[in-house]
């Protein structure tokens, strides 16, 4: 490819200029512009029927915005993502075209050179697209019509959009699905379609998992908690909003591995999970506000005090197969005895038993948008991380809510009153009849529960 490339624009008579060589090639106009073709997705060329007037060539960019500060007038770099266009007039069709196909290049991986050239330009060219419009405030259709399919066009990838129209309905068209046809699943809505996309995965081939592996899936934030959406754009240092969340998975040139759990409950089913299990305060909290969705996040916060201020604690005996943080034994495998017989109580279990106010098990940093609940915790360490907070004099109700506010910035981690273990497995026995159980946000049987790793089970299409 050649090192730089160069054109005087027929429109403004400024030197444009496509610098490939060095790390960050970019495109620069006469000193004025510079974008990066990091921040890039894709290209286009419009031809006039008056050749003479040049040909127009549109780059599409969505680069951080820049923010001044107001008391010294430095200027630093957002997490925000903003549309910033360059509309260019090549002096032929012959020279638009040709930077049209070195940008496209580039966006697809092509640039990588040797032989993967192939499989890099083929990737993510057909995206199935999945929208539930009851989601949250109910704007994910038009989150859809305003930002995901304008950037699909702009980045020239292939997709259908199918709504979704009741209860996993998702998780059915999942299993049935023709995984060979598509490139990837987009979800744009909350957890709970996300949950129905992986799910309908898994039915597909439980004993193996293959279908997992098979068709990556990506979650533009739509719903009220999306707490994968934030724990993926956490990592990737991006701001929580649909710009972003589109932005990566079109710059996806491979996928991203997350870890899975297979969860088993008291009445025999087996689920796949890819969040959370919450037991207690977190629970209640996650369910009961179900009522007020249309809040938005909201909900939590009024939840929240209504659940600190009933202050309720449950008994139960927790049990896990602990382990260092990041530690990933994947060469082990994870057998858990059936759920009603007894676990072999070797060196690497541990179990408490107490009065708990609440207990999260997750494998990622956020159960929501608003809940940094497990700082620094990676999607793909083969571990769970244990949050616990057990009944104790020093917890007051005023003590619970400035906990519980700390929880948005994860500062809750050093405070004596909680603590946090790391397992590749657990087993949860509550000895009251009253509780509930959030899994991944939908409620599941109350009674005994269990669950194990699987390790890089998801493929999640993101720029990694």
């Amino acid at each position: 490819m050649t090192a730089t490339t160069s054109f005087i624009d027929y429109r403004t008579q400024k030197l444009v200029r496509l610098v490939m060589d060095g790390i960050e090639p970019y495109i620069d106009i006469e000193g004025s512009v510079r974008t990066l073709l990091r921040d890039v997705v894709g290209s286009s060329v419009i031809e006039t029927l008056d050749q003479t007037q040049g040909c127009k060539l549109l780059v599409f960019a969505y680069p951080r915005r820049t923010d001044r500060n107001c008391l010294c007038g430095n200027k630093r770099l957002s997490l925000e993502r903003q549309a910033q266009h360059l509309r260019l007039t090549a002096p032929a069709s012959s020279v638009a075209k040709h930077w049209d196909a070195l940008i496209k290049k580039w966006c697809r991986g092509g640039h990588q050179g040797g032989e993967e050239d192939t499989q890099l330009q083929r990737r993510r060219r057909r995206l199935l697209v999945l929208v539930n419009p009851k989601s949250g405030k109910q704007q994910a259709h038009s989150i859809y019509t305003a930002v995901v399919a304008p950037m699909l066009a702009q980045a020239d990838i292939e997709h259908e959009m199918v709504v979704t129209m009741r209860m996993q309905h998702a998780k059915d068209m999942i299993y049935a699905l023709d995984v060979e046809a598509w490139d990837g699943v987009v979800a744009i809505g909350g957890d709970g379609l996300l949950s129905d996309v992986i799910n309908g995965l898994f039915s597909r081939d439980p004993e193996n998992q293959r279908a997992l592996l098979e068709l990556p899936v990506a979650i533009v934030n739509g719903g009220t908690g999306n707490g994968f959406f934030s724990s993926l754009l956490h990592r990737q240092n991006e701001a929580f909003n649909p710009i972003s969340a589109t932005f990566l998975l079109l710059k996806a040139k491979s996928t991203l591995p997350a870890d899975l759990s297979l969860v088993e409950t008291a009445d025999g089913q087996r689920h796949i999970s890819f969040l959370s299990l919450s037991f207690g305060l977190i629970a209640d909290v996650d369910l009961e506000s179900e009522v007020i969705r249309w809040a938005g996040a909201l909900r939590m916060d009024l939840f929240s005090l209504y659940a600190i201020f009933r202050s309720r604690t449950y008994r139960a005996r927790l049990s896990f197969w602990s382990c260092e943080e990041g530690e990933s034994s994947f060469a082990d495998a994870i057998h858990l005895p059936p759920l009603h017989t007894p676990l072999p109580m070797k060196n690497e279990w541990i179990s408490i038993e107490d009065d708990f106010l609440t207990i999260l098990i997750s494998h990622v940093s956020h159960i929501a948008e608003a809940v940094h609940s497990a700082p620094g915790k990676k999607m793909g360490d083969g571990t769970f991380q244990l949050m616990v907070l057990r009944r104790q004099s020093s917890l007051s109700r005023m003590r619970l809510i400035s906990l519980f506010m700390a929880l948005e910035h994860g500062d809750h981690v050093p405070l004596k009153e909680v603590e946090i273990y790391h397992a590749r497995a657990y087993r949860l026995e509550p000895l009251t009849d009253q509780g509930r159980y959030s899994l991944d946000g939908e409620t599941i049987p109350f009674g005994h529960v269990q669950g194990k790793i699987l390790p890089l089970a998801l493929q999640v299409l993101c720029d990694s």
